[in-house]
């Protein structure tokens, strides 16, 4: 029982000192922000307020009429947690949306929402006045359907109460709890609704005011805060280990009572004979016990926490190590683990798909004289046309310009104008959406090859190929002595628009769109004098210059590491707010296999068996929500797989949570890193490969230490069983039993740094009960057939068979002591591996010392007088039985290599 305690509390110690030093390391990287929001308020209390919380809004209109005509409002900063539902608030450029607001009042209002969809490039909103109607009336409703909403999830809540008995005794047994996918579908919120902004994002431009209509849990951002507060699920390792523990209980169950039984009425002699029964029956229940499993596990975890510590990688929670190692699924995000996370200029085209100077040129005019704050593309724009040049040179083309006059962008028009003056020429400059571009042109410039008005460097060249970014001679470089000389379309390539022109531009726009990359229209219009300002209603009659198309693209170590991982076994999911179009062209670019794409409204008001069906089949998820994400994962676990989850975004919390490994990054949220077991300081797949190497090394050492246990201790307790049975007398001193074990125990310590085979590596291995019980089965019983001839040798040729005979018994003892330490210590190096120890796969020099110290402890023992005569009972063993043992191990090897050769061919796996 003290060695027991012993082994207990240094697992303890080592794995709480870990994980302490991880958490430290984590919580180093977080950071503490303060708000505070503006809001419009009545100076008086509005008994609107108080009438939401009751039933009875019969009159709610009149009091909020009359009060309306006596109060005034005012406009102050308060708190974020002040806020309450009915504040009307002011939002501006650089602000966070306090809470879930309608919009009843913007202006050019762009929202950040990558803190929800996970995408970097802002959603445009704006008042719809088909669906904002706030009369008083309607706002009492909006917030009695909030109160609602309230009242049905605490019904949910109490509903689940009644289902927590079934989760344990799931949780107790080890069992994979039933994905559950309601929750997650009636909260999905409308993220694309036009006219609703979300507590978390942020405002990139413009200025709005907004009603707030849900603050605090009852936000969308609430929502998946609520689902992080539910205890989290039990990962892989947790359940394995919880399984591997309940089948050394029903061995022991099912061999300890019988021993006892078979002592105590054979062999017992009275009260002393139960009592020496009842120490035996405990020996041998230590002996099945894998007390060095928590050190083993706990030391084994430790040292791949060093070693992921080497490559970058901060592991806060010791489990997700293993559970890397049987990672067999890794869903990711797109943006910044797959890409830039930065959007890039990629193509400048004119009406044919020719590469052209003509429209950067327009739309780098376009951006530089824009004012206001400039969007993604705007600066990648700038960037493009700027690259290579001198600070004093970057002027350059814009310097022969002067801006008269704008027209900013508004959600309407999905375009901006600016008119510009120079020398040779009065120019408008319009860049937009394709569709409302198209719509306000009259003309197209039509290049010819050979115009010498286009940079054509590939006239000849098929669009699919002027796409691919991998194609040396694809990359696409302005010549610097033409990038700052306007290079004005000729007037007669210029032809009215026709239905054909428009069928041509479309198709070529949904070309590009198909390539994944974002398109904006470039238009021009010349005006012989100028205007001293513009007006919306001078968008008209304008000539078509061309498109640029932008992307996100891909990193360049992103394609080697999908590569690795699929070499792995891995399968890789991208779960992506984004759209299918664009992550598809970025999964074929990365050479990652797409097998179907799934969106948002693919899992509406779908059953959880069609969403585990849907998990499994799809490599692309498009369009999720953060919960949606979660869903997924919680359906591919459900599918039996061990699932890794890459995400930095507070979108990805609750996948992170939900998943067996959740990997973020150290510059993610606050809340992603909280959630995440394993804290990556740079993101990139790369980095994860290696923690998968690192995870299955720590896997496979764990492993051996369990498979060495269950097959050992199996086959020594079978064994006592049936000496029980057979002998006159205890087949093995109570002491000399523990002393065996401690000492197997002990020359196990060296399994965290062995070495594992390079097959071993490349396939993901889980916790399979069916694994080890057959492994047990085919492997154990081989000790007990040579126990048992130990046993015969020494009944029928030293003539031991009765307790009277002590020398003889204590002899008995030192032999089978010596063939059962020696027996497993060959078990170490036997079942390693699936090789042939020693000639083709050689343990590590630690492994190697431990099992040669103990083996010689173990043949020294009978030799101490001390501890062989008074403590251990032990006597020097003859020259026959010394000869027997050396025969006995090598025909156990032999035998062993024979049962292992048999079980890889029976059963195509080993473990």
């Amino acid at each position: 029982m003290g060695v027991m305690i012993v082994m207990v509390s240094l697992s303890m110690i080592i794995r709480f000192v870990q994980e302490y030093k991880s958490a430290l390391a984590a919580d180093s990287l977080k950071t503490l922000v303060s708000n505070t929001v503006c809001v419009i308020r009545y100076t008086t209390p509005r008994p609107s307020r108080v009438s939401l919380t009751s039933h009875d809004h019969v009159n709610t209109h009149a009091h909020t009429q009359q009060l309306t005509e006596e109060s005034h409002l005012i406009t102050k900063e308060i708190l974020l947690d002040e806020i309450v539902p009915g504040d009307w608030v002011k939002v501006s450029a650089g602000d966070l949306i306090p809470a879930d607001i309608i919009l009843i009042e913007s202006k050019d209002i762009f929202v950040s929402q990558s803190s929800l969809t996970g995408e970097a490039i802002p959603v445009e909103k704006f008042v719809d006045w088909e669906k904002n109607r706030f009369s008083s009336d309607a706002v009492v409703d909006i917030l009695k359907k909030e109160d609602e909403i309230l009242h049905q999830k605490m019904n949910e809540k109490k509903k689940n109460w009644n289902c927590a008995w079934k989760n344990c005794l799931r949780s107790l047994f080890g069992i994979r709890q039933k994905t559950s996918g309601s929750n997650i579908m009636t909260a999905k919120a409308e993220l694309d609704n036009p006219n609703l902004c979300y507590m978390g994002t942020s405002v990139v431009s413009g200025t709005a005011t907004g009603f707030v209509r849900s603050t605090g849990n009852r936000t969308f951002f609430g929502t998946m805060a609520l689902e992080l507060t539910r205890q989290r699920p039990q990962n892989a390792f947790q359940l394995g280990v919880r399984r591997i523990s309940w089948i050394f209980f029903f061995v022991m169950l099912c061999l300890v009572p019988p021993i006892f039984l078979l002592q105590g009425f054979v062999h017992g002699d009275g009260r002393k004979g139960w009592m020496d029964a009842t120490l035996f029956a405990l020996s041998a229940a230590v002996g099945l016990t894998p007390e060095m499993l928590p050190m083993i596990v706990s030391s084994t975890l430790a040292r791949g926490a060093f070693l992921m510590s080497q490559k970058k990688c901060i592991v806060k929670n010791l489990d997700s190590i293993i559970n890397m190692g049987g990672m067999d699924v890794l869903c990711t995000d797109k943006t910044g683990t797959l890409t830039e996370n930065r959007v890039s200029l990629l193509r400048h085209v004119d009406y044919y798909g020719n590469t052209s100077l003509i429209p950067i040129q327009f739309a780098y005019l376009n951006s530089f004289f824009q004012s206001g704050l400039k969007n993604l593309m705007d600066n990648a724009v700038v960037e493009f046309f700027q690259k290579g040049k001198s600070n004093k040179d970057k002027s350059g083309l814009a310097s022969n310009f002067v801006k008269i006059d704008e027209i900013p962008f508004d959600f309407i028009r999905r375009r901006m104008s600016v008119l510009l003056k120079s020398e040779e020429c009065n120019l408008l400059i319009t860049k937009g959406a394709v569709e409302e571009m198209l719509a306000i042109c009259s003309r197209v410039y039509k290049a010819t090859k050979g115009s010498g008005k286009v940079l054509q460097l590939r006239t000849q060249k098929s669009l699919s190929l002027l796409l691919d970014p991998s194609n040396p001679e694809d990359q696409i470089e302005i010549i610097p002595e033409n990038r700052d000389i306007l290079q004005l379309p000729d007037i007669n390539l210029c032809i009215n628009f026709s239905k054909e022109t428009m069928e041509n531009l479309s198709h070529l726009n949904e070309e590009l769109n198909e390539y994944g990359l974002r398109v904006i229209a470039i238009a021009y219009k010349e005006f012989i004098n100028i205007p001293n300002f513009i007006e919306k209603s001078d968008e008209c009659n304008m000539t078509f210059a061309g498109f640029i198309a932008f992307q996100d693209p891909p990193k360049e170590s992103t394609r080697p590491a999908i590569k690795t991982l699929i070499a792995h076994n891995i399968q890789v999911k991208v779960l992506t707010g984004d759209s299918a179009v664009v992550c598809r062209k970025i999964c074929e670019d990365i050479q990652l296999p797409v097998t179907g794409i799934v969106t948002t409204t693919d899992l509406e008001g779908a059953s959880d068996e069609d969403i585990c069906k849907i998990a499994e089949s799809a490599t692309i998820f498009a369009k999720l929500t953060p919960l949606q994400k979660a869903q997924v994962v919680r359906a591919l676990k459900f599918n039996n797989h061990v699932v890794g989850f890459l995400g930095d975004g507070i979108n990805d919390a609750n996948a992170l949570i939900e998943a067996d490994i959740g990997i973020s990054v150290d510059n993610g949220t606050d809340i992603a890193r909280d959630a995440a077991d394993i804290i990556l300081l740079e993101k990139d797949l790369t980095v994860v490969t290696e923690g998968v190497n690192y995870g299955r090394l720590t896997y496979g050492n764990t492993l051996k230490y369990i498979v060495m246990a269950v097959s050992s201790n199996f086959g020594n307790s079978f064994s006592l069983l049936i000496a029980s049975a057979w002998l006159r007398f205890q087949p093995m001193e109570p002491i000399q039993l523990l002393t065996q074990n401690l000492l197997y125990d002990i020359a196990q310590i060296g399994l965290p740094f062995d070495k594992i085979d390079d097959e071993f590596l490349m396939i993901p291995h889980r916790w399979s009960m069916t694994s080890i019980i057959t492994f047990m089965v085919c492997l154990g019983p081989w000790s007990s057939v040579f126990d048992v001839t130990t046993f015969a040798f020494l009944y029928f040729h030293q003539n031991i068979k009765t307790k009277e005979n002590i020398e003889g018994v204590k002899l008995f003892h030192t032999t089978w002591f010596l063939v059962g330490i020696l027996t497993q210590l060959a078990v170490v190096h036997m079942l390693r591996t699936r090789k042939i120890p020693f000639f083709q796969s050689i343990a590590s020099i630690p492994v190697i010392l431990m099992t040669l110290l103990i083996m010689g402890i173990a043949v020294t023992l009978p030799w101490i007088p001390i501890l062989s005569d008074q403590v251990l009972k032990l006597r020097i063993p003859t020259m026959a039985t010394s000869l027997f043992v050396v025969l006995i191990i090598i025909a156990y090897c032999i035998t062993t290599q024979i049962t292992k050769i048999i079980y890889v061919k029976c059963f195509n796996r080993w473990y």
